[in-house]
């Protein structure tokens, strides 16, 4: 667990940009946050598999898993959809359920006129939502939470280093820190992986 608190502060400093500002946004707190909930979904998540686990590489815990996993998905966006359309979240002059209920009026009028956003939406709930949740259910039978949560703790580095790599964005002082930490928490998380196989 100690490479998963060094990869939180990693993701701490990747977050907040500037640490002598020691300022956070709302952005910065959601975007901490989502480390703790992705490690805390991984260890719910690897405690299920290993209490109904019959069967070694049995598909089916993982298709439940990821079943849950687009239920919650669901009900949070749909929680989030209905504070925004309350206005909770701005003065939007059109709630957000009224441009949705546009938006599918829309495509269903002349699906054909708009193949590009339907693509869109399967790839996204499809492949990086469905796919990805029944990719991390399968790998969590094999590796532990801690692990996982390390690992996909990375996601701001990359984002930062292809930022940095293909739009010519700056990596501060925080960035350079942040992603050394997440480097240290990989090294340890592998090393103490290894030490007990």
């Amino acid at each position: 667990w100690m490479a998963a608190l060094i990869a939180v502060l990693g993701v701490g400093c990747l977050e907040c940009g500037n640490l002598a500002a020691a300022t956070l946004s709302q952005g910065d707190i959601i975007g901490l946050l989502q480390a703790l909930f992705f490690g805390s979904g991984f260890w719910l998540c690897e405690k299920a598999i290993d209490r109904h686990r019959t069967v070694e590489h049995d598909m089916a815990l993982p298709v439940a898993l990821t079943s849950w996993n687009l239920v919650a998905v669901l009900a949070f966006a749909s929680v989030w959809l209905a504070v925004e359309s309350s206005g909770g979240y701005g003065t939007a002059s059109v709630s957000g359920i009224d441009q949705l209920h546009a938006l599918i009026d829309t495509v269903a009028a002349a699906p054909l006129d708009h193949l590009s956003l339907i693509g869109a939406l399967l790839w996204t709930g499809i492949v990086t939502t469905a796919g990805c949740s029944f990719a991390e259910a399968g790998a969590l039978g094999e590796i532990s939470s801690a692990d996982a949560t390390v690992v996909f703790a990375t996601e701001p580095l990359w984002g930062a280093f292809f930022a940095w790599a293909m739009i010519g964005e700056e990596l501060g002082p925080s960035t350079v820190v942040g992603g050394l930490l997440m480097v240290l928490a990989c090294v340890i998380s592998g090393s103490d992986a290894h030490r007990h196989h």
